[in-house]
């Protein structure tokens, strides 16, 4: 349900977790407790995110193919998306109490801030958790870049496992900056440019991520759905 929230509306994982925490609390977990999971979540999400980044720009740079038409868009949406974080972090540190005024009366914001001044300060500040979700997180990634790359070996070619990834993660880049449901449309186009642009058939880069994104978007979009559908049901037989 998260993963579909998130999809349909692109706010950094925010509205994902806003739509858990309150799902849990439906469901008798301790509104601290879930939030503090879930706010873990998402910086040790942002952080593997940040991460992949690197190691995309280490391996065009070993490859000789980073430039300035790369660096400059992908130093710019690292700074816009590296708000979220850091305006967690600052809300996690004592910044909830402060916010007061129109922020508060924004949807699901007063709530959300609500729930991180409840969530126990341990769990924030465990930083063994926040290392093992970090590198849980990396680990979707590598996954995600390791299904497109057997999908192009269904297709009857192999890529360089590395140049998959990198144009992974730059078309992903791609996709959240956009603002679009699900990066529909802004993932598919820079990563078939980014695949073409290093050297993959136009025909197979085009092939492997409609089917990529088959797989992992409209998949799994389907049950998402349906559950958000059945939480909805569920609040509106309460009131």
């Amino acid at each position: 349900m998260k993963l579909a929230a998130d999809q349909i509306l692109p706010t950094g994982g925010v509205t994902g977790t806003v739509l858990m925490v309150h799902a849990l609390q439906n469901r008798k977990v301790r509104v601290g407790a879930s939030t503090a999971a879930v706010v873990v979540g998402l910086l040790g999400y942002h952080a593997a995110n940040a991460f992949s980044v690197l190691c995309a720009l280490t391996i065009l740079w070993v490859r000789g193919d980073l430039h300035k038409g790369i660096l400059l868009p992908v130093t710019m949406v690292s700074l816009i998306t590296g708000i979220i974080p850091v305006v967690l972090i600052w809300l996690t540190r004592g910044g909830a109490w402060k916010t007061k005024g129109w922020v508060r009366r924004l949807p699901g914001v007063r709530n959300l801030l609500d729930a991180i001044t409840s969530a126990p300060r341990a769990t924030l500040n465990d930083g063994r958790l926040f290392f093992y979700d970090a590198l849980l997180q990396f680990s979707i990634i590598v996954l995600d870049a390791a299904t497109l790359y057997v999908l192009f070996l269904s297709l009857g070619q192999s890529v360089d496992v590395k140049t998959v990834f990198a144009a992974f993660v730059l078309a992903s880049m791609a996709g959240a900056i956009s603002l679009l449901p699900g990066g529909v449309g802004p993932f598919e186009a820079g990563s078939v440019a980014v695949f073409g642009w290093l050297g993959v058939p136009f025909a197979l880069a085009v092939a492997g991520t409609l089917f990529y994104r088959a797989f992992t978007l409209w998949l799994p979009m389907a049950p998402g759905l349906l559950l958000a559908r059945r939480e909805l049901a569920k609040e509106t037989a309460k009131r």
